[in-house]
């Protein structure tokens, strides 16, 4: 489902036009310690989707228009999102417990969302530039 999701919204950056570029990384793992790393320049998509323990993923984006979505789900996950340029999208979710987020941006216009549920949970968010937005919730239980 979340595969389908991510893919939809990778097609429907393409199709906007504001992919001139157009690279798109979708990628879905299910297990123990995985790890994912994503580098990208130009316009792109990248939707990291990671269920199990100890995943990683890090993703960097240099362009106009970027959009990365990074959703984990377990413990001892990490995620890191770089993007530097115009109009960046970042998003994060994170569900269990001992996750930890950052997030940087640069330039102006780019939007950041991180959303963590669980116990021990860290988010950093850094963003320079003009008209940039950014939002955070955190649940603990």
């Amino acid at each position: 489902m979340i595969k389908t999701i991510i893919g939809a919204a990778a097609i429907l950056a393409v199709a906007s036009g504001a992919a001139y570029a157009g690279n798109i990384s979708i990628v879905n793992q299910h297990g123990w310690q995985n790890n994912q790393q994503t580098f990208q320049a130009g316009s792109n998509f990248s939707g990291i989707d990671q269920t199990g323990k100890r995943n990683n993923a890090t993703v960097e984006q240099y362009g106009l228009g970027n959009a990365s979505g990074s959703i984990q789900v377990g413990k001892y996950n990490d995620t890191y999102t770089g993007q530097e340029g115009l109009g960046n999208e970042a998003m994060t979710v994170q569900a269990g417990k001992y996750n930890a987020s950052g997030t940087w941006q640069s330039g102006f216009g780019n939007g950041a969302s991180t959303t963590q549920m669980g116990h021990g949970n860290y988010s950093e968010t850094s963003q320079s530039g003009a008209g940039n937005t950014s939002s955070t919730v955190q649940v603990n239980f």
